[in-house]
């Protein structure tokens, strides 16, 4: 029985036009693809119902519908999680490989001319010039549509809110199989601290890093891709903040004692801003390279092939 509901699931995602025009197959609502990746994803019936911003009755009634549906409990209690079984897991991986698929193509019915790039404050201002630049000069009505990662559960836009974004800039690849990470930019990094630090004038050796204090830029990715954050470089002087904003560093670093590691572009660019130097030190750091991310699948969207082929390549140019 569990293998005719999972096949049954394989036709709803295979038929995209039944999809886009009812709501329902065998009683089955496609509402319930969202609710059910969400709980996935975060474990916990509380912290999806959040995320969705719905009643937590009305999130555990759809996954009573869901394991009626499918004749599995989809997810055993385990203290305050929520682990999937092997049904689900299944499922989960009908949903990746399928459902994006779908709302690609309904967004490409309902407004042929979108991109969706999610990018972070620093990636908005260190790339989205150049990329619409580029863009418009491709296709000079294609609607651009940016969304903060930090904002990824506030989006009231259906066309935002749960469709995998065209594009999006990260520090590290995606795990996901429907994802290509394309590396498009090496940072060049750099000690920072104070213009006026008080013990420190132009440089740091490597005994004296243990009387510092530092911050620390906490690289995380966004939901779709899952979490990831990257340690310290250094064990022997753990960082007493992260923080997944740069910008928020800037302003830490220029008005304390505190010493962080930023890109040396960003640096450059708003050091007349924010009262910085760089420290010179015996330790190389290791550039981060900055990835351009999109589907597998982008046959059906010539701006998105042309940014890829085209504008990825000219990227070093903004170095």
């Amino acid at each position: 029985m569990k293998k005719e509901k999972t096949d049954s699931l394989r036709e709803i995602l295979n038929q995209k036009k039944t999809i886009l025009t009812s709501v329902t197959h065998e009683k089955f609502d496609f509402n319930f693809f969202q609710i059910f990746t969400e709980i996935y994803k975060q474990s916990s019936i509380s912290k999806a119902a959040q995320a969705l911003d719905l009643p937590i009755s009305n999130v555990s009634h759809n996954l009573s519908k869901l394991r009626e549906y499918f004749q599995d409990p989809l997810f055993i209690r385990q203290g305050s999680n929520f682990t999937p079984t092997k049904e689900a897991h299944n499922i989960y991986d009908l949903i990746e490989d399928n459902l994006g698929k779908i709302r690609t193509e309904l967004r490409r019915i309902t407004r042929k001319s979108t991109l969706v790039v999610h990018a972070s404050p620093y990636f908005s201002v260190r790339l989205l010039p150049s990329l619409s630049k580029f863009i418009w000069s491709v296709s000079s009505d294609c609607e651009i549509f940016h969304k903060s990662l930090y904002e990824e559960n506030q989006c009231s836009d259906p066309l935002l809110g749960d469709v995998i974004p065209d594009i999006t800039f990260e520090f590290s690849v995606s795990p996901s199989k429907s994802m290509i990470s394309l590396p498009i930019l090496t940072e060049e990094m750099c000690f920072v601290c104070a213009e006026h630090h008080p013990r420190i004038k132009s440089s740091l050796t490597v005994c004296n890093f243990d009387k510092e204090v530092f911050v620390n830029f906490h690289k995380k990715r966004s939901t779709f891709m899952s979490n990831r954050s990257e340690s310290f470089p250094f064990d022997s002087c753990p960082p007493l903040m992260n923080s997944d904003s740069l910008f928020a560093l800037l302003s830490i670093i220029s008005t304390s004692e505190e010493i962080g590691i930023i890109p040396r572009w960003l640096f450059d660019t708003f050091k007349d801003s924010f009262p910085l130097k760089i420290i010179q030190t015996p330790i190389t750091l290791s550039p981060l390279t900055i990835y351009l991310i999109h589907p597998r699948l982008t046959s059906k969207n010539p701006v998105l092939e042309k940014v890829i082929k085209q504008w990825a390549n000219q990227c070093n140019s903004l170095r």
